[in-house]
Parts: structure tokens; sequence; C-alpha cells
């Protein structure tokens, strides 16, 4: 089931600033969107971008990171997907964040996701879990959790796929929610994580089983 809903990466559905100008008016959306500070030279992927990241030191990474968050809900998909989601995850995959910013940065998210049903854009819930997958990431490759935070953000994935009821996967104008999908990315990093307790998995399991076959419509 991981393996089937593992997310696709986005470059290959996302368009880009430029052509996603000509597509819906994302003014429309029935509630307003999180201001998001786009940063030019690393709107789209390619040279451009890998120099920009590259002349950042850490502090402004860090600072860029933990503004992210505001950007995921974005209903651009290339602002979401193409911009937001991976710089998040390029700047968590390269390491070099202290404790503090990595629990500042799950404390917005967890909240976001608990806050999930209250946008009806529906892209809160889909692309706050994705990012937790990648925090779970950086403390299964180098444990940062206390015992705690982590049965925290289990129950945290627990209770989203246990309420999760928006089943909207891919749009040609809204790019990706695939709440789902981005679901199992979290749970898959915390299966993985040998800090994680066997009752824990059991869990994780119990609430996976639950969106297997989800009763109503979908």
């Amino acid at each position: 089931f991981l393996a089937a809903c593992a997310s696709t990466p986005v470059e290959s559905a996302t368009p880009s600033l430029s052509e996603q100008e000509a597509q819906a008016p994302f003014a429309a959306y029935p509630s307003p969107v999180p201001h998001c500070e786009v940063v030019p030279a690393l709107s789209e992927e390619g040279a451009a971008r890998d120099a920009a990241y590259s002349a950042m030191d850490t502090a402004s990474r860090n600072n860029l990171l933990l503004s992210l968050p505001d950007c995921l809900e974005n209903p651009d998909p290339a602002v979401r997907d193409g911009y937001a989601f991976e710089i998040l995850s390029l700047i968590l995959r390269a390491g070099d964040q202290s404790e503090a910013t990595l629990r500042t940065l799950k404390a917005d998210l967890l909240a976001r996701l608990a806050s999930a049903t209250e946008d009806p854009n529906g892209f809160r819930g889909p692309f706050a879990v994705l990012a937790l997958a990648e925090v779970a990431r950086t403390d299964r490759i180098a444990t940062w959790m206390s015992e705690t935070e982590r049965s925290d953000l289990i129950g945290a994935a627990q209770a989203h796929l246990e309420t999760l009821t928006d089943y909207r996967g891919f749009s040609d104008t809204e790019g990706w929610r695939h709440g789902v999908a981005h679901a199992a990315d979290l749970v898959l990093q915390l299966t993985l994580n040998s800090e994680v307790a066997r009752p824990q998995l059991d869990r994780l399991i119990d609430a996976v089983l639950q969106q297997v076959a989800p009763a109503g419509k979908h």
C-alpha cells in the first residue's frame, strides 16, 4: 500500500510559474490563502536555482525554510509543488538545520495538519502531512526528536488518516492534493525509523487499513 501510494515527483506534473499564469484564476478560491513570498531566483528548477541556493548561508536557508509552510497552501501548483515543497525538501535533505529550527517547523506543520478541515481549498492537509514526512525523515536519518515528540507525530499521522475524507487527486489546473498518498509518505518515514516501537507501528497499520477501502464515495 505504501509503495503504491508513494507521491509522484512534483516536477513531472507541475507546470512552470510562467505556464501557470495562463491557467485558472486562483483568486476565485473560496478561502483566502496565506501570503507567500516567492524568491524569484528559486522559483523554477534549473541552473539559476542551484546557483542561488548555493550562494545562501545556513541562516538564510533556515529563515527561508520557516517561511515555506504558508506557500504550501497556495492554490497555484507551481508555487505549492514546484517551489515550496521542492525547496523545503532540498533544505531538509541538506541537513544543516538546528534542532530548534526543526522543532519550530514541525510545530507549525502539526498545527496546520490539525486544522486541515478549516481549509475549504483542500491543500493545507495534504501538503502539511507531506512536509511532515520530510521532517520525519530527518529524525530517521539522525535522531533528534524525543520519544514524546515522536509519539505525538505518530498520533498526528494516525488521527489524520482516521479522519481523512478528501480523496481528490490530480487536477490539470490545481495540481495535486492526493491526501492519502501524502499521508502514506509520512507513515513510510515513521515505519522505517528504528526508534518507533511495535505498538506504535500497529497503530499506524490500523490507520492505514482504514484508507485501503474507505466507506462512501471517493
